[in-house]
């Protein structure tokens, strides 16, 4: 009984010790202010749910970095495997009005699922915050809000870092994404 006991605090310890260099580096961008280098750009749609509810003005942030490709736009699919990328917006917009077509009530209409609005381009020397990041299996993604207090609260644009493989346990590709994250976005310089 005793070996099971310390067999457990023993693997406790190395989950503890392999998320700390994650939480850290989440840490050390979640709430800071930042003042935008490069384009992010954002899609605002309306989303109609599998019940028929529609949901207004959402936003989701489709500019993507990765260590082995120049930047893309991608907006990630509601299936597994459907996500859309493209380079340029307009193809983007044009991909995911035709890519979301469905019959919502078996009356022979056909709604979309996801119908695009409009892109929102967040140019350089605006401000943002990080509102949170998420380290995954093989990204980190950041969502940021406004910074301006006139504008309504929750996440208005996004950035991804695409990594190539999984991510290691202890995150030693930090540096490489924090370069990544610091060509689109930045602390402002000292004054």
């Amino acid at each position: 009984m005793a070996v099971v006991a310390g067999l457990a605090v023993a693997l406790f310890s190395v989950n503890t010790s392999a998320d700390q260099p994650r939480e850290s580096f989440v840490g050390s961008w979640k709430g800071k202010r930042l003042v935008i280098r490069r384009t992010l750009t954002t899609l605002v749609y309306n989303e109609r749910s599998r019940r028929g509810t529609l949901h207004r003005n959402r936003r989701a942030g489709l500019t993507v970095a990765s260590p082995l490709a120049n930047p893309y736009l991608r907006f990630f699919g509601r299936e597994p495997g459907h996500d859309i990328v493209a380079r340029d917006p307009q193809e983007l917009l044009d991909l995911i009005a035709v890519s979301y077509p469905r019959d919502e009530f078996g009356d022979g209409r056909v709604y979309p699922r996801v119908e695009p609005l409009m892109m929102v381009r967040y140019e350089p020397g605006g401000a943002l915050i990080v509102k949170s990041v998420h380290v995954e299996r093989d990204r980190v993604h950041l969502d940021f809000e406004s910074a301006d207090n006139g504008t309504p609260s929750g996440a208005v644009t996004a950035l991804t870092i695409q990594w190539p493989i999984d991510l290691s346990p202890t995150l030693i590709e930090a540096p490489i994404i924090d370069a990544l994250i610091r060509q689109f976005v930045d602390r402002p310089a000292a004054q």
